[in-house]
C-alpha cells in the first residue's frame, strides 16, 4: 500500500511538492478544482503501469525544475520501499495499485461523443482482470511463433516456387531423376533457341543470284555491217569536204536542221533559185533520215560497247557476289553451308578479249557509217567469248541456288516445331535437375518442416484460443450482469446488453462487442445520425457507466484484498440518489481492498464517506488518514493535513468561532478587523436559523429589527422582543462596517478592541440566551 507521497517536483501544479501526511488503509484527499488532483491522479497511474512517458505532457509551466517523483510503500506489516521517477522512468512500479480517472474513462470507456473500437478493446483487457490473464498470455504467447513460422514457409515456399516454375507443387515432389539430364536440357535449350528464331529466320535474307550481264552481240554485228546505197560516195566526199571547210562547233547540225526549212527551189535566206545546185542535192542524199539513223547507231556502238565491256561490270558481279556469300554465311550456325566462289581472274581476262575484239569494228563503224565491217569470224568470236563469260557467272549462281535450297528446307522444318512444347520439356527438365540435387532436396525438406511446424502452432493455438474465449466468455457474462446491477444501482435508465469479444478490426485486435440500451431502447455508440451515446446519455449517465465499468471489474477481482485502488472524483456529475449509492459502493470497496485512497474536490462528499466508515463497528472500521492538496506561493501545490471539520463549517459557525473566541480573549488568528465585520453576519444568521420561515430570505438586521417591532402576540417574532434593545444596540455598532458595493470600503483602523470586545460578548448571549 501507498504510505506517503514524499516528493512530486516538475509536474502540473506540484513544482516541488511534498511531503503529504502519511497514508492509511482509507486515505481522504481534498482538493479544490484545479488544484493538482487530475495530476496526482496520473502520477499514481503512471507509477503502476511503469510508463513515466503519461507525464511528460504534464511539466510543470515557467519552471525549469525537472520531473521527479518519489513514492513510499509497504507491501508488507513493515517493508517500506521507494518508486522513485527520474529522467522520465519509474525505477519500480507499486505492485497491486489500481486508478479510476479520466484516463480510465477516455482510455476504456468514451472519449467526446462516442465510444471508439479502440477503447473497446482497451475495456477488454481490463475487464478480463488476472483470472484471464494467464490464459490469455498463453493464447498471445503463440503469436511471434506463428509470424517466424509463416515467415520460414513463406521463404521455403518461393524458394520452391522458383525451382518448380509452372510445374504444381504435388507433381514436383513425383518428378523422377533424369540420369542424363544435362545433356537432354542442352539439347532441348538448342532446340528452343532455333524455334524461337523462326520469325527472324523468315526474315533473314538467303542469298540472291548475280544478275546476268547482257549484250545482244547479233544487234551489234547488224549495224556494223549495215550500209546504204543509196548515198552516193561522191555525194559523202563533197559534203564532208564542204562540212571540213567549216569546222565550226555545231555546223553539220546547222546543216541538218536547216534543210527542214527548204520549201521549194528557193532559198529561205536570199530566195535565190536552188533547183539546180548541186551542194544542196548532196546535203539531201548525205542527211536523209535513214543515214540519219544510221550514222547515231554508229556513233553509239562505241561507247555501248565500252560500257558493256567495261571493268566496273566486274566490280558490281563481285559486290552481289560478297553480299549473297554473306548472307549465306550467316546461315552456318544452322546448317552445312557449301562454299561459293568467283572466277573474277577469268572474267577479266574475257571482258579483256572481247573489249579488244568490239570497240576496234565500233570505231571503225562510227567513222564510216556507210561501210560494212565486223566478218562471221568476229561475231563467232565474239559469241563464244560472252558464252564463257555467261558459265562463269552461271556457274556461281548455281553454288548460290544449292546453299539457298538447303536453307529453305531447314526453315521448312522449323515451322514444324512446337515452341510450348520445347518450353514445357525445358521446364520439367530443369526441376527436375534441381528436385534431384542436394540443394533440391534439401529445400523440399524445409518445406515440409516449415508446413508442419505452423500446423503444430496452429493447432496449439486454437485450443488455446477455444479456452481463452470459453473463459472470456464466462468472465464477460459475470461482469455485464454486475455492470447492469451497479447501473441498476445508480438508478441509470442503461443496460448493456450482449457483452461479448469481438476480433474484427484491420489489425485484428479482439475487443469488446456490447450495445447500450436507453429505457429499453437500443442506441448506437458511436456519433452517427438517430439515437447515440452522444446525444440519449447525460453526463451524469456516461461518468455513471464509467464508473460502473471499472467497479464491476474490481469488486470481482480475487485479489482484491492486496490491491491499492485509487479513486478520482466518483461523485462528478452525479445526482443525490447516486451520490448515495456511490457512497455504498465505495465503503464496500474501502473494507475489501487492501488500500482506498479517495481524491475529491466535494469536502461534504468526503465528510459523508468518513462519517459513514465511522459509524462501522469498531472492529471492523478501517484506519483512515486525510491529507489536503494546498495552494501555495506562486498559485503552485503542495500537501497539508486536512481537517474535513474545519473544512466543512458554514460562514456562520466560522463567525460564531471567531467571535467567541474574540470575546473569550482566545487568539485564534482573527484580528479585530475580521471580527468586527463578522458580528452583523452572526447576528443575522441566529436570527435566519432561529426563525427560517419568518423572516424573508437577503432582510438584514434593520429589516428584522422592523420585523420584530410589528411582530403581535401570536407571531414567533414576538418571542424576541426582550432582545429588541439589544439587537438594536448591535446593530447601531456594527453599521459602520458593512459594506455596499459601489461605496468606499469602511474604515476598520480606529476600532477599538475593548469596547469591539464588549460587543463580541453581548452577541454571544444573544445567540446563546
Amino acid at each position: 500500500m501507498l504510505t506517503k507521497i514524499d516528493r512530486i517536483e516538475g509536474t502540473g501544479l506540484f513544482a516541488a511538492a511534498g511531503p503529504s501526511t502519511d497514508f492509511e488503509r482509507v486515505t481522504l484527499v481534498f482538493g479544490e478544482n484545479g488544484r493538482g488532483k487530475s495530476t496526482l491522479a496520473a502520477v499514481l497511474r503512471s507509477c503502476a503501469e511503469n510508463n513515466g512517458e503519461l507525464l511528460r505532457a504534464r511539466i510543470t509551466l515557467g519552471q525549469e525544475t525537472a520531473q521527479r517523483a518519489v513514492l513510499s510503500f509497504k507491501t508488507g506489516a513493515a517493508d517500506v520501499s521507494q518508486a522513485t521517477l527520474d529522467a522520465g522512468a519509474w525505477d519500480r512500479p507499486i505492485p497491486g495499485l489500481v486508478v479510476f480517472d479520466a484516463e480510465f474513462v477516455a482510455r476504456n470507456v468514451y472519449a467526446g461523443q462516442e465510444i471508439s473500437s479502440d477503447q473497446r478493446a482497451s475495456l477488454l483487457d481490463f475487464s478480463l482482470g488476472e483470472d484471464a490473464v494467464a490464459t490469455r498470455v498463453q493464447h498471445d504467447s503463440y503469436t511471434e511463433p506463428l509470424r517466424l513460422a509463416n515467415g520460414e514457409l513463406r521463404t521455403a515456399t518461393a524458394v520452391i516456387d522458383t525451382a518448380r516454375g509452372s510445374i504444381p507443387l504435388n507433381a514436383y515432389r513425383e518428378l523422377p531423376n533424369v540420369p542424363d539430364v544435362d545433356a537432354r536440357l542442352q539439347e532441348a535449350q538448342r532446340t528452343l533457341q532455333a524455334a524461337l528464331a523462326i520469325g527472324a529466320v523468315r526474315a533473314r535474307p538467303v542469298g540472291a543470284d548475280l544478275l546476268a550481264p547482257t549484250f545482244n552481240i547479233e544487234n551489234l554485228f547488224l549495224i556494223l555491217r549495215k550500209n546504204l546505197p543509196i548515198v552516193e560516195a561522191e555525194a559523202e566526199a563533197r559534203v564532208k569536204e564542204h562540212i571540213a571547210g567549216n569546222a565550226r562547233h555545231g555546223f553539220e547540225a546547222w546543216i541538218s536542221s536547216g534543210l527542214d526549212f527548204v520549201n521549194g527551189d528557193a532559198c529561205p535566206f536570199c530566195e535565190s533559185n536552188i533547183a539546180g545546185s548541186k551542194l544542196i542535192a548532196a546535203y539531201r542524199a548525205h542527211f536523209n533520215e535513214e543515214y540519219r539513223t544510221l550514222k547515231s547507231q554508229a556513233a553509239d556502238l562505241v561507247r555501248g560497247v565500252q560500257t558493256r565491256t567495261d571493268a566496273n561490270q566486274i566490280d558490281r558481279l563481285e559486290r552481289e557476289f560478297q553480299v549473297s556469300q554473306a548472307q549465306q554465311e550467316q546461315w552456318r550456325e544452322h546448317l552445312d553451308i557449301r562454299p561459293t566462289t568467283l572466277d573474277s581472274n577469268m572474267l577479266r581476262e574475257k571482258y579483256k578479249s572481247l573489249h579488244d575484239l568490239l570497240v576496234p569494228l565500233a570505231t571503225a563503224k562510227s567513222h564510216a557509217p556507210l561501210e560494212a565491217f565486223g566478218s562471221l569470224e568476229h561475231e563467232a568470236n565474239a559469241r563464244a567469248l560472252w558464252a564463257e563469260l555467261l558459265a562463269i557467272v552461271d556457274a556461281t549462281n548455281a553454288q548460290i541456288k544449292c546453299n539457298r535450297e538447303a536453307i529453305a528446307a531447314y526453315k521448312a522444318g522449323l515451322e514444324n516445331s512446337n515452341v510450348d512444347q520445347i518450353r514445357s520439356s525445358i521446364t520439367t527438365l530443369s526441376a527436375t535437375k534441381v528436385r534431384h540435387s542436394p540443394a533440391g532436396i534439401a529445400q523440399l525438406v524445409a518445406l515440409e518442416k516449415a508446413v508442419a511446424e505452423k500446423a503444430r502452432l496452429t493447432a496449439e493455438k486454437d485450443a488455446a484460443r477455444v479456452k481463452l474465449d470459453t473463459l472470456m466468455t464466462q468472465t464477460l457474462d459475470q461482469y455485464g450482469e454486475r455492470i447492469n446491477q451497479l447501473l441498476h444501482d445508480f438508478g441509470a435508465q442503461i443496460r448493456v446488453r450482449n457483452l461479448g469479444i469481438s476480433f474484427r478490426g484491420a489489425q485484428n485486435r479482439p475487443r469488446t462487442d456490447y450495445g447500450l440500451e436507453v429505457r429499453g431502447a437500443p442506441i448506437l455508440l458511436t456519433n452517427d445520425q438517430g439515437p447515440n451515446f452522444g446525444n440519449s446519455l447525460s453526463e451524469g449517465d456516461k461518468r455513471a457507466l464509467a464508473f460502473a465499468f471499472f467497479m464491476a471489474r474490481v469488486l470481482s477481482n480475487a485479489g482484491l484484498a492486496e490491491r491499492t485502488v485509487v479513486i478520482d472524483d466518483p461523485m462528478c456529475s452525479l445526482d443525490r440518489h447516486r451520490r448515495a449509492t456511490t457512497l455504498r459502493v465505495l465503503k464496500r470497496l474501502a473494507l475489501a481492498c487492501r488500500q482506498l485512497i479517495l481524491i475529491a474536490h466535494d469536502i461534504w462528499f468526503l465528510r459523508d464517506f468518513d462519517d459513514g466508515l465511522e459509524k462501522m463497528p469498531k472492529a471492523h472500521r478501517p484506519r483512515r488518514a486525510y491529507a489536503k492538496i494546498s495552494r501555495i506561493a506562486g498559485n503552485l501545490s503542495s500537501f497539508e493535513a486536512l481537517d474535513i471539520a474545519d473544512e466543512c463549517r458554514s460562514p456562520y459557525q466560522r463567525n460564531l468561532t471567531d467571535v467567541l473566541n474574540f470575546a473569550l480573549g482566545a487568539d485564534n488568528g482573527a484580528g479585530k478587523e475580521l471580527v468586527a465585520k463578522s458580528l452583523r453576519p452572526l447576528i443575522e444568521g441566529y436570527i435566519h436559523r432561529r426563525f427560517p420561515l419568518n423572516v424573508p430570505r437577503n432582510r438584514n438586521l434593520g429589516d428584522v429589527l422592523k420585523l420584530i417591532r410589528d411582530a403581535g402576540t401570536g407571531d414567533p417574532l414576538h418571542a424576541l422582543g426582550d432582545k429588541l434593545e439589544e439587537l438594536q444596540a448591535l446593530n447601531d455598532y456594527t453599521i459602520p462596517f458593512m459594506h455596499v458595493e459601489g461605496e468606499p470600503a469602511p474604515d476598520l483602523s480606529q476600532i477599538e478592541e475593548g469596547e469591539l470586545a464588549a460587543y463580541s460578548e453581548r452577541a454571544v448571549r444573544v445567540v446563546y440566551g
